[in-house]
């Protein structure tokens, strides 16, 4: 399997389990999600709770509701211009490997990124 996919699963749990900690899954549904998410990770072969993993296949600053609302707004402003789908694809996925990259790279822990702030300038 692809890294890129195995980096989509690894979002997708980070998502439900975010979706958890933040109280957006009732507290009813819990269980059945934590089971989803044990099903997901180990159908794909991926756990997110593996530090090694972690550092393979995170895209943290970017989040996957993040990249969904980067282009949402992306296709939104491009709907008028008749681009295509993959053109619109494209462009979000060179803003959030920009931003991704360059996070990375400050590992200073009272690092400010300037262009997580200033990608928001771009998309928003």
């Amino acid at each position: 399997m692809s890294d890129n996919k195995k980096r989509l699963v690894f979002s997708i749990l980070e998502f439900l389990q975010q979706s958890v900690n933040d109280g957006t899954i009732k507290a009813d549904d819990v269980e059945g999600i934590e089971v989803a998410m044990q099903c997901i990770g180990e159908a794909f072969g991926v756990d997110a709770q593996d530090e090694t993993q972690r550092a393979m296949y995170t895209t943290k600053p970017a989040t996957l509701t993040s990249i969904f609302d980067v282009f949402i707004k992306t296709q939104n402003r491009m709907s008028s211009k008749q681009v295509c789908g993959d053109c619109v694809l494209l462009i979000v996925a060179l803003l959030c490997i920009k931003i991704s990259t360059t996070c990375r790279l400050a590992q200073h822990p009272n690092h400010k990124c300037q262009v997580c702030r200033s990608s928001l300038l771009l998309i928003g």
